[in-house]
């Protein structure tokens, strides 16, 4: 946990969420913890998660944790605001 922003900032990603209590609202889906990252582009995620200095402690968590991954593409405010012609 202590290692990982350094290596998230080096490849252009920076933390939108980390931990903080979770709520519920349906499915039933419980996580403990949720971690949301944001990268520039997918090329720069896919950088950092295979990066020599990530891989050398992504061991930890993947012994310390039950976790699942996924990756989410985001949206531009500007076309999310973007009024119907």
């Amino acid at each position: 946990m202590e290692r990982v922003p350094a290596i998230v900032e080096m490849y252009g990603g920076r933390y939108l969420v980390r931990g903080g209590p979770v709520v519920s609202l349906a499915g039933g889906w419980e996580p403990e913890k949720i971690v949301i990252l944001e990268f520039p582009s997918q090329e720069r995620l896919q950088e950092w998660n295979s990066s020599p200095e990530y891989q050398e402690i992504v061991h930890l968590r993947v012994n310390a944790t039950d976790s699942r991954s996924i990756v989410l593409e985001g949206y531009s405010q500007e076309e999310h605001h973007r009024l119907p012609e």
